[in-house]
């Protein structure tokens, strides 16, 4: 394979080309950034004129484009896999992304969105993503795939299934122990919290999470980078790096082999995790493809 333009172990997509990616490649994944998708972002859309940073999408499309050019369709990728927030299908948003459905088809997939939530397939963690499937056209008659539904664990994990004993004394907060607190609630979602009373005016701050319900998204940076939890005492604190890696669905061997590693450092971990995507979600998915 062609060398890429690599920089702390990534590369730029707009300078990457149909030789970077080999043939008979079983499954693509991609994404693109979200920040001017969100409600809490400038808007800017997806577009190709758009010129922004969720914009990148198209870079795949040119991508795919180069592979068809160069490759026979039977070493094109069998599957794509995209993963980004739900509100890519918001009414702001759902125009482009089916004109990405529609390139998509053109180029030779088909494909089914799925909206799909972590903690109904094993995590404790209220995280809904939006997941585009695609398959191959040939590929799909060739081994008669179907898209599937998607079933709900029987098993719901909380945050206590994560958490761990004898935490770090720099995990904890005893400056909001002296706050008062609302009492906890339940929320549909099974997330169990409470509010810190005048403590600060934006609002996600003030949450506190009770082990026995679940938790919230977990995100890259903001209040939900800090996922606040009530422990038995009594006291708040914030998750761990290794709880916020079994939050995302890792395992405690995947965290130590990173924290080995020395890749990133142990302040961009949790970034890291909130940028993940759950791992119970993409094993649910990769179980229905076939080969």
């Amino acid at each position: 394979m062609a060398s890429k333009t690599k920089h702390n172990n990534s590369f730029d997509i707009t300078k990457t080309t149909w030789q970077n990616v080999p043939k008979d490649i079983d499954i693509f994944t991609y994404s693109f950034p979200c920040q001017d998708l969100s409600i809490q972002g400038k808007q800017k859309g997806m577009s190709k004129d758009a010129n922004s940073r969720s914009s990148l999408l198209w870079q795949i499309e040119r991508i795919l484009l180069e592979l068809k050019e160069n490759y026979a369709t039977s070493e094109m990728p069998k599957y794509l896999l995209m993963e980004n927030v739900s509100s890519v299908i918001h009414n702001n948003h759902k125009k482009e992304f089916n004109n990405w459905i529609k390139s998509l088809d053109e180029i030779g997939y088909e494909s089914k969105l799925y909206l799909l939530n972590a903690k109904d397939f094993g995590s404790p963690q209220n995280r809904l993503r939006a997941f585009l499937l695609s398959v191959r056209k040939d590929w799909k008659q060739t081994i008669n795939f179907e898209f599937r539904e998607f079933k709900k664990s029987k098993r719901q994990k909380y945050l206590k299934d994560i958490l761990q004993n004898n935490p770090s004394q720099d995990l904890f907060l005893p400056n909001l122990d002296n706050y008062e607190r609302t009492p906890f609630k339940t929320t549909k979602s099974l997330i169990k919290r409470s509010d810190l009373i005048n403590y600060t005016n934006f609002s996600s701050e003030n949450y506190v999470y009770h082990p026995d319900g679940i938790g919230p998204t977990l995100t890259a940076t903001g209040a939900n980078s800090r996922i606040k939890i009530l422990t038995r005492d009594n006291k708040i604190r914030i998750l761990s790096n290794l709880e916020n890696f079994l939050y995302m669905g890792f395992d405690k061997n995947d965290y130590l082999k990173l924290k080995k590693s020395g890749l990133i450092s142990a302040q961009k971990m949790t970034f890291l995790c909130g940028n993940s995507i759950s791992v119970q979600v993409l094993e649910s998915i990769f179980r229905t493809l076939k080969f």
